[in-house]
């Protein structure tokens, strides 16, 4: 087995409770809709909301322990992005984030084929990835334009595609979390299937417009449909 695919399973496990607990214990979360997870095979693509920095752990404790989804690998971006982040170039692309299950998204080819080789090699060994379409945190809180990355991704597999709403992390506070003010919810939906709403989307695409982001604008729109607003979570 290759070494990052070994790791992600010992740090994702290893941290599973811990994460837990420490979400239950001093902050709040609900978790809905894993019976869905349950009920699937083989591997899938996690299609979620960017709202925070936690949201990658909060996932990965989020799927159930003993899930074939788990450990789940990460669709990230490269270590030279976060070369002036200060503190986060030493988590974020770097070798933790990697054996955690992070492997990079490569910038500057404009061809998916070139740019995603990494996450294509994993879904084709049989491992599920978490996609952050927008690419970023979101600044509002609100789904922002996604990437045509995850529709490639897509249509390069046969895996279940599964729409994630992470609701209530958006600019948390360490009061509004140590005092149980805000609840993380994490809903995951029914999943897509491309041949359910491909057909359609096609023939509603703008022809100038590229296809595989006008699909992962569908994928978001999912995703949508499963937010809670901020202001309602409590």
């Amino acid at each position: 087995m290759k070494l990052f695919y070994l790791t992600p399973i010992l740090l994702q496990k290893s941290i599973w409770l811990p994460v837990r607990l420490f979400l239950i214990v001093f902050g709040k979360i609900e978790i809905h809709g894993v019976n869905t997870l349950r009920k699937l095979k083989g591997n899938a693509i996690f299609v979620a909301n960017h709202t925070s920095e936690l949201d990658a752990c909060i996932m990965a404790s989020s799927i159930p322990f003993w899930s074939h989804f788990s450990p789940v690998f990460f669709a990230s971006r490269e270590n030279k992005f976060y070369e002036t982040s200060g503190w986060r170039r030493h988590i974020y692309g770097g070798t933790f984030f990697k054996l955690f299950g992070a492997q990079p998204i490569y910038s500057g080819f404009k061809d998916y084929e070139k740019s995603l080789i990494n996450q294509v090699t994993l879904l084709r060994d049989g491992k599920s990835i978490l996609v952050f379409p927008e690419g970023r945190i979101t600044p509002d809180g609100s789904i922002q334009p996604a990437h045509g990355g995850v529709a490639y991704l897509a249509d390069q597999s046969t895996c279940h595609i599964i729409p994630v709403a992470i609701s209530g992390a958006h600019k948390m506070t360490l009061t509004n979390f140590f005092l149980r003010r805000r609840t993380i919810i994490i809903r995951f939906g029914t999943p897509l299937h491309r041949d359910e709403f491909e057909v359609a989307l096609h023939q509603d695409a703008d022809p100038s417009e590229n296809i595989y982001k006008h699909e992962a604008n569908y994928m978001m729109e999912c995703v949508k449909e499963l937010l809670i607003p901020e202001s309602s979570v409590k």
